[in-house]
């Protein structure tokens, strides 16, 4: 709906995980190199959520369980090892740090803001009618920009 933050689908089809969700060989290679099921597919979730939404879920359970198994199925694991993530650590707050570096996402800054306000107030401004619109706008330059 317009105005509303990104956020899952309550179901998608088979194309749809492969475009929004299929792992690239270079994400394979790195998600490899971590220990455990659990930390392989949480990392590879939370990668591909960020890549989707623009954010990260405020918890692991937001994300559907159809895309958890699609991202297993890639990672040869059973089961759902999501379940065994630690969301609550350190090791989480790291995979944020590398995901955000691997998926060239940052945090904006003081100019960036400056940007976007002044981008939003001179070309965004004259197609936009209502706030939802404004909104969606923002929402959508902060994604291509990587915010």
């Amino acid at each position: 709906m317009k105005g509303d933050y990104p956020q899952f689908q309550k179901s998608y089809s088979h194309e749809e995980l492969i475009e929004y969700f299929m792992l690239d060989e270079t994400e394979r290679e790195f998600i490899a190199q971590f220990r455990g099921d659990a930390n392989r597919h949480g990392y590879a979730i939370l990668l591909k959520s960020l890549q989707y939404l623009g954010y990260f879920p405020q918890h692991i359970n937001e994300i559907p369980d159809q895309i958890k198994a699609f991202v297993a199925k890639q990672l040869d694991l059973t089961g759902n090892p999501s379940e065994q993530y630690l969301w609550e650590t350190r090791t989480r707050d790291n995979h944020f740090t590398w995901i955000r570096q691997q998926a060239g996402f940052r945090f904006p800054q003081a100019q960036d803001k400056e940007d976007l306000e002044n981008w939003l107030r001179y070309e965004s401004a004259i197609e936009s009618t209502t706030f939802a619109d404004l909104f969606e706008c923002a929402v959508q330059r902060f994604r291509s920009l990587r915010f």
